[in-house]
């Protein structure tokens, strides 16, 4: 079933106003002027208000029409908490994936559950070099980091000189806490899983210079210590080539090709969604088909994968669990003094075509 239009257009509007594009306190249109722009129902525009109401970015005002939520501060509640957005997450096209936009979403629930003001604040990319002196003239309780924003830019945690989370990923800063997906546990069962179903020649494709390597460098040494040679680990990424370029692509491409001359294994596993909907395709070009031939199965769960043919079997990370518990644990820190940690969220398997466990 394809999801409702009125949603799709509710998630442009939530990412235009987390983007800036509509500032807090500005007006919105009207419900006949979206409605005829759009070319939606007025009842669907009606849906798409009572959806961003149910997030918290709008107020209606009687008699005055809808606005954009004002982040006001309030003496009874915590004094603030800034959330620090990148600016990777404004170019990510609704139509590829909301990953970003449902984490902030779980930053902004968790807040209101908790009775804790959140501010969004973009940086740019002028202010990456001196974020962390930056941040630490903020005057607020607490701080979310985007998990887009370099452990280079942070600097020190006393230039932050209060709490702060790393939304989504791990970190070496030791005294900043951190949530992230719990990758090597994920992987792991996967990995019993499909060896209690007989399979035994296994890739597994990863980048060292993604964020996650350190997980996946892990996973490489107790997977090989308990199942050997079955699992075969593929790092793509190569020195000097930048990742999310033409040339890393290009890179990918020969290391996947290089890999079936060799040796043509049952499954492929990748670390990323985008990287096995590619390969699905490149495969195609060498007439291999997914699954009759081979069987990919990708990670992250990001809405494209479903799309692409065959739909992907992914380990999926629940980006608004990763924003609610980034502001637990700040809430946590900030109130109870809490000493930072790392907190694991676990992935789930969403099972579609590229491959299925025998019943």
């Amino acid at each position: 079933m394809k999801p409702v239009k009125f949603t799709h257009f509710a998630d442009k509007i939530a990412k235009d106003i987390i983007d800036g594009i509509f500032a807090p306190g500005e007006l919105l249109p009207s419900q006949h002027t979206l409605a005829a722009k759009y070319q939606l129902s007025r009842s669907c525009v009606q849906k798409v208000f009572d959806l961003l109401d149910e997030r918290g970015l709008i107020e209606r005002r009687p008699g005055k029409g809808i606005y954009v939520k004002s982040k006001e501060l309030e003496a009874e509640k915590l004094e603030s908490i800034v959330y620090f957005v990148g600016e990777t997450q404004r170019t990510i096209p609704n139509t590829l994936d909301n990953y970003g936009l449902e984490m902030l979403w779980g930053v902004e629930e968790k807040a209101r559950e908790l009775g804790i003001n959140l501010i969004l604040r973009r940086y740019s990319p002028e202010e990456l070099g001196n974020l962390a002196a930056i941040a630490g003239k903020i005057k607020t309780d607490g701080i979310v980091f985007s998990r887009d924003i370099p452990d280079a830019a942070l600097g020190s945690t006393g230039a932050v000189g209060k709490s702060a989370v790393i939304c989504g990923r791990t970190t070496d800063i030791p005294a900043i806490g951190s949530t992230a997906p719990n990758f090597v546990d994920a992987f792991m069962r996967l990995f019993g899983s499909l060896i209690e179903n007989s399979y035994s020649n296994i890739d597994l494709f990863f980048s060292s210079a993604y964020s996650w390597a350190d997980d996946f460098i892990a996973l490489r040494e107790q997977a090989g210590r308990k199942w050997g040679n079955k699992i075969n680990f593929i790092d793509w990424s190569s020195p000097g080539i930048p990742v999310s370029t033409a040339d890393e692509r290009e890179h990918f491409e020969k290391v996947l090709y290089k890999t079936i001359k060799n040796k043509m294994p049952e499954i492929m596993v990748f670390a990323s969604d985008w990287f096995a909907v590619k390969a699905i395709g490149l495969l195609s070009k060498k007439g291999i088909k997914v699954p009759d031939d081979l069987k990919i199965i990708g990670c992250y769960g990001l809405e494209f994968g479903k799309s692409s043919t065959p739909p992907l079997t992914t380990l999926r990370i629940d980006p608004r669990e990763l924003g609610r518990k980034a502001v637990q644990m700040l809430n946590e820190m900030v109130l109870k003094k809490a000493p930072p940690t790392t907190e694991r969220i676990p992935l789930s398997y969403l099972e579609r075509e590229t491959f299925k466990f025998l019943k």
